[in-house]
């Protein structure tokens, strides 16, 4: 918990070194350009799974701890995770002088706690994906 704790605040605090600057121009542009630029996707890509690599390591460690629960899909929450983590970028971007770290940090910080306290619950029932028209 305190690792992803420090995680989420690195994340923010990175957002914050390159928030008046190219550095975030830079990644939404790369994301804009990412479907018809292919080196420019695969260097997503390899951000990505870097990320991902990062928070796959540090769920591991809290579902070895019991303080995540060992039904949990690492994959899958490490990749939503980093969604959110990204959504937050763009919403940093999206508030301008409004714009508050600790703001960015308490919605990570809802959805850790979250998953902190799935480890005292059994597994969900499976859910059947959503039908469509």
């Amino acid at each position: 918990a305190e690792r992803l704790t420090i995680a989420i605040a690195l994340y923010v605090e990175t957002i914050d070194e390159y928030g008046d600057a190219s550095g975030q121009v830079s990644l939404l542009q790369a994301w804009a350009e990412a479907d018809r630029e292919p080196g420019v996707r695969d260097m997503l890509a390899r951000r990505r799974e870097r990320l991902v690599g990062a928070a796959q390591m540090l769920l591991h460690q809290g579902v070895a701890n019991g303080e995540l629960p060992a039904w949990m899909d690492v994959d899958a929450v490490s990749r939503g995770f980093l969604a959110l983590m990204d959504g937050l970028l763009l919403q940093r971007v999206e508030a301008g002088d409004a714009y508050r770290p600790a703001d960015l940090e308490r919605r990570a910080g809802a959805i850790l706690e979250l998953m902190l306290a799935a480890a005292s619950v059994a597994r969900p029932p499976a859910r059947e994906p959503a039908r469509t028209a």
